[in-house]
């Protein structure tokens, strides 16, 4: 489960993400496969030695070659990782019993062992391998870092219980505790149980459970967070339910239900983080029963408990493990270089590019010629090696307004265009525009990006895009051709947000039209058309990818087929019809009317500009709407 939260948060920024994994009993490859995962199967066997374990491997990827293998497995070492190592790109070890050695470049081990979690790899992987160490690098689901910004402190007070001891509980314990739980003292008490895929005693905590007032049977369920956020006491193994425990700040009575939960079990124990019963092998109901009438006594202990679990982990971790794996694409740093003439109409300045630790990266001339009005930037292939869409960005940034068109000396295409695009500096757009922009500058066109229609100036092709000013005729007249992307049928739908009324209409299927730029807003000639599909279910996000992706694939092509592409404008005809402009006004939610039938207007709200919300008992309640993954 650890590496399937990995893997989301992973194939969330956009990796391809499989899994090995060996058919043995209790495995998850129907969850992995129900999660959209490719996962290569290893037939069920049991001690296969490694060097048959890493043949096996490397037959089940079939020649496909990883930029990262990430390993989780207590029963390979140097001796597997050394024969899998010359067919990926880098390995990356996930362990925590620190017993054998590791040629690896990245070791993950989440758990926490007081002054000793730095110094527990010494030795036992290479120098240059990276260690991410104790519980802020735990791997747990992005729903508790969310829940932990919104709960309240706890006060210490019990009235809810939720016990869980992992998918097989060998030991019984979740009967144990229900045992504790049959005394009169704690009738008054809430208990939820979780009961794991593999727990033999299933059919007897079911009736267990079913005989108790106040008590409710959970199972298969893709996350304890919910169930965590509102019990306000835990009894449960010390495994990796710690991380997720401390992150909520959920007081636990825990017991050590295997080995390799001993060492960082003693050591939050210690600090005053939970409160450990020991070996789970001789425990009995009496001594939850007892552990529960103490915690019931000592509100204000529990709260320390709570308070001090609270500082082990903060829910961030997967982001800081990808992050390692898959770091950001951070624009270089720009500053200018001394310059050959100091006149802001001519001359040679040079750029120079630094990483985020003031690393050099690079060094580009940039050359204004004034008879066409383009700065040419120039420079040779190491030299520009850190180019990427933002880093284009940064310099068309930081030579504004000196510079208005940037073109790529070096990459100069045969018909040059002077292409500006002009969209709202707070457009949700723009991360998509900026990758256009950046394709149509290596294409060697002369290229401008700006927010604000005063900064026009002549060129062949203006892109209204995420732009919410409507220009005058002169605007639209200082570009040969200035075009504008509108979501609907026209003439029909002109206006605003016109998909977002056509998803409150329940349309399926929604035209992406690129038309001629007019003083008559939305009433130009028609260039391109393409056409959104959408299945009933999709939220903002999703609504506004498929968005992006159409509008910047209408220009793309348009810029492409010039000056061929002018022979397809056609006029619009028929009846026009026009939206009018949505109002935060339009998000609120009718409590007289199913959720069912307000659902397209919780696919179109926007959860930070515009939320869902509706009025009940003189009150305004604010709702976010997400898709559940795990569902998917």
């Amino acid at each position: 489960m650890r590496c399937k939260t990995l893997a989301d948060e992973l194939r969330q920024r956009g990796a391809d993400v499989r899994f090995v994994c060996r058919e043995q009993p209790g495995h998850l490859i129907g969850l992995l496969s129900d999660a959209g995962y490719s996962v290569f199967g290893l037939p069920a066997a049991v001690d296969v030695d490694q060097p048959i374990d890493a043949h096996q491997t490397i037959a089940a990827l079939d020649g496909f070659q990883p930029d990262w293998l990430i390993v989780d497995h207590y029963g390979l070492d140097e001796t597997w990782e050394s024969r899998i190592q010359p067919r990926v790109g880098r390995l990356c070890v996930i362990d925590d019993l620190a017993n054998r050695r590791h040629v690896c470049d990245l070791l993950i081990d989440q758990n926490w062992f007081g002054n000793k979690t730095t110094q527990r790899y010494q030795g036992l992987v290479p120098d240059r391998c990276v260690r991410l160490l104790g519980p802020e690098y735990a791997l747990l689901q992005p729903l508790f870092g969310q829940l932990r910004a919104t709960l309240p402190l706890r006060g210490g007070l019990i009235q809810r219980v939720l016990v869980f001891f992992g998918g097989v509980d060998s030991h019984h314990l979740t009967v144990r505790v229900l045992e504790a739980l049959q005394s009169p003292e704690f009738v008054d008490l809430a208990v939820d149980v979780v009961v794991g895929h593999a727990n033999s005693d299933a059919s007897q905590i079911e009736r267990m459970v079913a005989a108790r007032p106040g008590a409710a049977l959970h199972g298969n369920l893709p996350s304890l967070a919910g169930l965590m956020a509102r019990a306000d006491v835990m009894v449960g193994a010390g495994g990796v339910t710690t991380w997720e425990r401390c992150c909520l700040g959920l007081p636990a009575i825990v017991a050590i239900t295997a080995q390799n939960q001993k060492g960082f079990t003693t050591a939050v124990t210690a600090i005053g983080a939970q409160y450990s019963l020991g070996d789970a092998a001789a425990l009995s109901a009496d001594d939850f029963q007892a552990a529960l009438r103490e915690f019931r006594r000592s509100p204000a202990s529990v709260s320390r408990y709570s308070a001090m679990a609270r500082q082990l982990t903060d829910g961030l971790g997967v982001h800081r493990v990808a992050a390692v794996i898959d770091p950001p694409r951070i624009p270089p740093r720009l500053r200018q270089g001394p310059r050959e003439d100091k006149s802001r109409t001519s001359g040679r300045l040079a750029l120079i590019a630094e990483d985020a630790h003031g690393l050099p990266l690079g060094e580009i001339c940039v050359t204004r010629r004034d008879q066409d009005d383009v700065v040419r930037i120039d420079g040779d292939a190491d030299g520009l090696q850190w180019w990427s869409a933002r880093a284009l960005r940064s310099v068309m940034d930081l030579l504004r307004p000196e510079a208005t068109f940037l073109r790529a000396e070096t990459q100069a295409g045969e018909e040059p265009l002077r292409v500006t695009l002009l969209s709202d500096q707070d457009s949700w757009l723009n991360e998509s525009l900026q990758h256009l922009v950046f394709e149509w500058f290596t294409k060697g066109h002369a290229v401008r990006w700006i927010h604000r229609p005063d900064e026009l100036v002549a060129g062949d092709v203006c892109f209204l895009l995420g732009c919410g000013t409507i220009l005058d005729a002169g605007q639209i007249d200082r570009h040969r051709h200035t075009l504008v992307v509108h979501e609907s049928a026209l003439p029909r739908g002109r206006g605003w947000s016109p998909l977002t009324w056509q998803v409150l209409e329940g349309a399926a299927q929604i035209p992406v039209t690129l038309l001629a730029a007019t003083v008559r807003v939305d009433a130009g000639p028609i260039h391109r058309q393409t056409w959104i599909t959408l299945d009933g279910t999709e939220l903002l996000d999703e609504l506004r990818a498929q968005q992006a992706e159409a509008t910047t694939r209408l220009c793309r092509e348009w810029i492409d087929g010039y000056p061929a592409v002018l022979t397809d404008a056609r006029p619009q005809a028929g009846p026009a019809t026009t939206y009018r402009r949505r109002t935060p006004k339009d998000s609120e939610l009718d409590t007289t009317k199913p959720l069912a039938e307000q659902f397209p207007l919780l696919r179109v709200v926007d959860n930070e500009r515009y939320p869902a919300f509706f009025y009940l008992h003189g009150e305004r309640y604010v709702l976010g709407i997400t898709k559940d993954k795990h569902t998917q």
